[in-house]
């Protein structure tokens, strides 16, 4: 979601969005090497699918929302619930995801340039992505 919450905030494009989509799945596939069990168990096959799902489900629920304000109200809210529920039963891994959080969201955020025309000009990370970050470094804590 982390990943999605980003991707929307930005404008990148058909090939933009390719990127970033490539960057937020291949940050989750190296996460089932990671050091922490928490992590290994978020990014394995299983919950991948089961949070695609989910996602599938929640998508056009928005309403008369910006689908891209909502995407990232979903996130944060996701991502304080699951950290308040971590500090609580585990510091360590509520560590953890924090830092694996963050960093899908920079991956995603710096795998295409904003902006621009055919890949001249634009910005690595758009206005719109350092606030999407922003916002779920606050909401983490």
């Amino acid at each position: 979601m982390a990943g999605i919450a980003v991707m929307v905030a930005g404008a990148s494009g058909v090939i933009g969005a390719l990127k970033e989509a490539a960057a937020a799945a291949g940050i989750v596939f190296e996460g089932t090497s990671h050091t922490n069990e928490l992590i290994r168990l978020i990014s394995g096959k299983d919950e991948m699918k089961a949070a695609q799902e989910r996602i599938r489900a929640a998508m056009g629920n928005f309403g008369d929302q910006d689908p891209s304000t909502w995407v990232r109200q979903q996130t944060i809210s996701t991502v304080q619930r699951a950290m308040t529920i971590l500090h609580g039963k585990s510091p360590e891994d509520a560590a953890a995801f924090k830092g694996w959080i963050l960093a899908v969201a920079d991956k995603v955020a710096n795998a295409a340039k904003e902006g621009g025309f055919l890949g001249f000009g634009g910005e690595r990370v758009s206005e719109k992505e350092r606030e999407a970050i922003e916002q779920l470094r606050m909401a983490i804590g």
